[in-house]
């Protein structure tokens, strides 16, 4: 685990970056959803229910296959960061990062295939932003 944190800690400026640079194609961060980006290698119990879609990538983490997944919603940090709790309370999780602007979990799932990295942060507007970064092994 403690190899993971300084990785963990990157990815967190890296997902912060991404979002700030505007990765969604056009428009941005502006966007109203992304119609086209690829969700079907994220399990729907990942998939916050009220957020919109920014963008989809592939990449690596630590030499394996990751997926990045960025959204928004209008829901407030607290519930979306519940909603994950409840969600992956059968995974083994370790805290990354945690702020009174955000938070950034980790959580591997009790077979050991999986790991996800979830980022959540306030947004323009009274938005939430919201990173998964899918792990498979």
């Amino acid at each position: 685990m403690h190899r993971l944190c300084p990785i963990l800690a990157g990815l967190l400026m890296a997902a912060v970056l991404l979002f700030l640079t505007g990765c969604g194609g056009p428009g941005g961060r502006g966007q109203t959803g992304n119609m086209s980006a690829d969700l079907s290698g994220l399990p729907k119990t990942l998939r916050y229910p009220y957020a919109q879609t920014v963008s989809a990538g592939d990449g690596t983490y630590d030499g394996e296959p990751a997926t990045v997944y960025s959204f928004t919603t209008n829901d407030p940090i607290p519930p979306v960061t519940q909603y994950y709790r409840a969600q992956l309370a059968k995974w083994k999780d370790y805290p990354v990062s945690a702020s009174a602007s955000g938070s950034a979990s980790g959580f591997t799932s009790p077979d050991g295939k999986r790991t996800v990295v979830i980022t959540v942060e306030p947004g323009e507007a009274g938005k939430t932003n919201l990173t998964i970064y899918n792990i498979t092994k």
